[in-house]
């Protein structure tokens, strides 16, 4: 059962999961068919991420179960855009393009359940010393900050 924290978040975990706080990935191209090949190549990538970042933890880590429910979700969402593009291959004109649209939002999807995943278990840095920079200040920084 969800239950609500003194923030107000609802979760059921304790982990926030949503599809607003990822990004995907879509490239323009030539064709709708070529939107939905780029698509389906930047899921294919961050599901293997995912799934190397997952396969190290075992049943008994606490976290394990929703993790493993995002992975699942990654596939099967990838699973439907692969249907999705089949029929668009098969079908011709404007079905064509209604199905290629149906697989590229399919394939995005999945890359946000994966990447979610993903930093879950290594989060984004936060800070410049995170990603191994100097502290801010000293004095090859000096800035104006008086009116």
């Amino acid at each position: 059962p969800a239950t609500v924290d003194p923030t107000g978040w609802r979760s059921a975990s304790p982990y926030y999961f949503d599809v607003a706080n990822a990004f995907f990935t879509l490239k323009l191209a030539a064709s709708p068919r070529e939107v939905v090949l780029a698509a389906k190549q930047a899921a294919h990538e961050r599901i293997a991420s995912a799934y190397a970042a997952l396969m190290p933890m075992t049943y008994t880590d606490v976290g394990y179960k929703p993790l493993q429910d995002l992975y699942v979700q990654a596939i099967t969402e990838y699973g439907q855009a692969a249907a999705f593009f089949n029929k668009g291959i098969l079908s011709g004109g404007h079905e064509a393009n209604f199905y290629f649209s149906k697989a590229a939002t399919a394939y995005a999807r999945a890359q946000i359940h994966a990447s979610q995943l993903t930093e879950a278990l290594a989060p984004p840095p936060n800070t410049p010393s995170d990603l191994g920079l100097k502290p801010f200040g000293g004095d090859w920084a000096t800035w104006e900050t008086t009116n």
